[in-house]
């Protein structure tokens, strides 16, 4: 009962502060709900230890960094997630003054080409730069955007992202449904946007992924080839005062293994054009082959070819 109790408090607390959170930042200009949002990532970054450790343990394993460097980075991973939370907190302004004049779009031309073969396309990202603005700015320029999403903690919580989702245009698909809905969308021309770069309890393969070797959903390539739908990668950075949009190019996986290894090089590519931006504190790299302990080593793995060249997911 007693942890019921504390359970309910905690979660009860954690949806009045996102409604608390919304109602200021709502009424105060953007540029200071941005501040606010960063000011809550330093506060985070020096309050959650082991969020803090792991995404320097991360950090370090990929890049090499070390020293002010890397705390300077660790650092700006939590600002830059607390700006974006703040953004998306205050969604209803920016659909009202439009999206337009935020976003500045490259490789759109890439979606267009993929949808043009009349079986949808599945948009690839990643806990990267503001993935929730990134589906309203496509559903707000026409694009019938449905997004596979896991239940959050709280009913309540959840709820209420769903519908700014909805509100934004975007049609929300739970993680677990039937995957006939999944077919449906797709068959329709529609596009299915799939975060994929954790590490989550559903059907994967180990293959590279940033120079060490990590379980990989392989919904996301069986879907596409089953549909022939064309997987197409993307990211929504924050730069400046505004967004860039980064539309790649689409991927027609010939196997499910090679589907996966284009997958990942292509988040590679998105996550180390912006690497602040990217959620370096999830532990992406906790699921092992062959046994080995789950914690990340700094060095392990590492590839020296890995900087040249350029969401869950229900289905098993």
């Amino acid at each position: 009962m007693r942890k019921k109790l504390w359970r309910w408090t905690r979660h009860t607390s954690a949806y009045l502060a996102v409604l608390g959170l919304r109602l200021v930042l709502e009424r105060i200009p953007r540029r200071a709900a941005l501040k606010l949002g960063d000011l809550g990532g330093r506060l985070a970054y020096r309050l959650l230890s082991t969020a803090r450790r792991r995404t320097q343990e991360h950090i370090k394993m990929v890049l090499g960094l070390g020293g002010e460097e890397l705390k300077e980075l660790s650092e700006r991973v939590f600002r830059e997630f607390g700006a974006n939370v703040a953004e998306f907190l205050r969604l209803r302004v920016l659909l009202e003054e439009g999206l337009d004049g935020l976003v500045r779009a490259e490789g759109l031309e890439n979606l267009d080409r993929a949808l043009s073969e009349g079986r949808g396309a599945i948009a690839i990202t990643g806990h990267l730069g503001n993935w929730e603005l990134l589906g309203a700015y496509l559903a707000g320029k026409g694009y019938p955007v449905y997004v596979v999403g896991r239940k959050l903690f709280d009913e309540r919580i959840d709820r209420f992202v769903v519908g700014y989702r909805e509100m934004a245009g975007v049609h929300n698909v739970p993680r677990g449904e039937d995957a006939r809905t999944l077919f449906r969308v797709l068959r329709r021309g529609k596009v299915l946007g799939l975060l994929m770069d954790q590490d989550t309890k559903v059907q994967g393969a180990f293959v590279p992924f940033l120079g060490k070797v990590a379980y990989t959903p392989s919904g996301p390539v069986k879907l596409a080839m089953r549909t022939g739908s064309p997987i197409v990668p993307m990211a929504l950075y924050r730069e400046g005062e505004g967004y860039r949009l980064v539309v790649l190019p689409p991927i027609q996986p010939p196997d499910v293994e090679e589907g996966l290894r284009m997958c990942n090089e292509a988040l590679e590519h998105l996550i180390l054009t912006h690497p602040e931006q990217w959620a370096w504190m999830h532990r992406r790299w906790k699921t092992r082959p062959g046994g080995e302990d789950a914690m990340v080593r700094s060095g392990d793995d590492m590839s020296s070819g890995l900087f040249q060249g350029t969401p869950r997911c229900p289905v098993g």
